[in-house]
C-alpha cells in the first residue's frame, strides 16, 4: 500500500494538533517545569515507504502534547511552592518504522517529579494502515503514540506525585 507513496521527505508539525483532551486524572495540578529532547538525532523519526521522516520541533511538539493532556507548562520552578507536583519531561526516542502495510509509531518519554529528580521511561505506541505514507497520516500516527506515552506518565507521575 505504500507503495505509491510520495517519495519527498514528510515533516512533522510542530503542533500536536490536538484539542485539549481532558484534564490529568490527579486531583491536583501538574506543572511541567523543563522539556527537552534528548534523543541523538533531534530531526528524524526515521523512513517510512522510502520516504525520511522528520520533526520541525519536538520540543514543541511534545510541549502541545502535554499542555493537551492538562499539564500546566511553567518557565521558572523556583516562583512556585516546593509542595506543588513539579515535573521535568524528556522525549527519549521518537521513531516511525514501516510493518507490511502498516506502519508503527513509537514515543518514548522519561519524566519525574523535578524535586527528586529521580526519571522514570514511559512508552507509547500505535500502529495504524499505511495507506499512502501522507504526512497526516504520519503525524497521527505519531500523535497517537505521544497520547498513549502521556497516558502511561499520567498514571506513573500522579503515584510519583502523591508520594512525594
Amino acid at each position: 500500500m505504500g507503495g505509491c507513496a510520495s517519495q519527498t521527505a514528510a515533516q512533522i508539525d510542530g503542533d500536536y494538533n490536538r484539542k485539549i483532551i481532558k484534564k490529568t486524572n490527579a486531583n491536583f495540578d501538574i506543572y511541567v517545569n523543563k522539556v527537552a529532547d534528548t534523543r541523538l538525532d533531534k530531526t528524524s523519526v526515521g523512513w517510512l515507504a522510502r520516504r525520511h521522516i522528520y520533526t520541525k520541533d519536538a520540543v514543541e511538539w511534545l510541549k502541545s502534547g502535554l499542555e493537551s493532556r492538562g499539564y500546566f507548562l511553567i518557565e521558572n520552578e523556583s516562583a512556585l511552592s516546593p509542595d506543588l507536583c513539579i515535573i521535568d519531561v524528556n522525549l527519549k526516542l521518537a521513531y516511525i518504522r514501516p510493518s507490511s502495510s502498516s506502519m508503527a509509531a513509537n514515543i518514548i518519554v522519561e519524566a519525574g517529579v523535578a524535586q527528586t529528580k529521580q526519571m522514570a521511561v514511559y512508552r507509547g505506541n500505535h500502529t495504524a494502515i499505511n495507506w499512502n505514507t501522507s504526512d497526516k497520516e504520519v503525524g497521527e500516527a505519531l500523535a497517537k503514540a505521544l497520547e498513549k506515552s502521556l497516558v502511561a506518565m499520567e498514571v506513573g507521575i500522579t503515584e510519583k506525585c502523591k508520594n512525594n
